[in-house]
């Protein structure tokens, strides 16, 4: 009968290498009478088993000293296989549970086994596992508040207005000087020899007694 499913050592012993899952019941250990012989100190002498049902297998453990795990859990009750899950083996024993019609698994499989021996290998559909090209994230804008705080009005007419004040102060004072100027150079004689007696003589000038 062709196999449907197959076992694919992603690490271990001998990574890369391929079980086709034929039989309808298969046991996995690592003695030399189990259907599928893994050599590895983590798996027991009778570590797991596989029983066809329906278009899938169903894998349990059978009582394995390191554990048998689906996808990262501890497999406690029997578990029936997706296309696609990871079944590891106590700690170093990792296999992918594939099917054989879907091609992409097939090359992938295939072409990894061929470079781990050193054989060069042109599959264009490995083309369709390359990494995307990671886009540039959008540039972020700063936005501007919905509520800008209003800004101090300016200070320029306070400022003028007191140039202003200070001009008319000026003014003022320069007038009141002026105004003095004028008197005391109009003031007869007599009245500076009295306010200043000493700058103004009476001998010298003719102050009235």
């Amino acid at each position: 009968m062709t196999a449907q499913f197959q076992l694919v050592m992603r690490s271990g012993p001998t990574p890369g290498q391929i079980f086709p899952l034929e039989e309808p019941e298969i046991m996995i250990g690592r003695e030399n009478t189990s259907n599928l012989v893994i050599n590895d100190a983590e798996v027991s002498r009778k570590h797991a088993r596989l029983i066809r049902q329906a278009s899938n297998y169903v894998i349990e453990d059978v009582g394995s000293t390191n554990g048998t795990f689906i996808n990262g859990n501890r497999l406690r009750t029997p578990f029936i296989l997706q296309g696609g899950e990871t079944v590891t083996l106590g700690g170093n024993i990792v296999l992918s549970y594939e099917s054989i019609k879907d091609p992409d698994a097939t090359m992938l499989s295939v072409s990894l086994q061929a470079l781990r021996k050193g054989e060069v290998v042109s599959v264009p559909e490995l083309q369709k596992f390359e990494p995307p090209v990671p886009t540039p994230a959008p540039l972020v804008t700063k936005q501007e508040p919905a509520d800008p705080i209003p800004s101090q009005p300016p200070k320029t007419k306070k400022t003028d207005r007191r140039w202003i004040l200070v001009l008319v102060i000026l003014l003022v004072l320069i007038c009141i000087c002026l105004v003095i100027v004028i008197a005391a150079y109009n003031a007869p004689t007599s009245f500076w020899c009295k306010v200043l007696p000493f700058i103004f003589n009476p001998q010298n000038y003719n102050c009235a007694p």
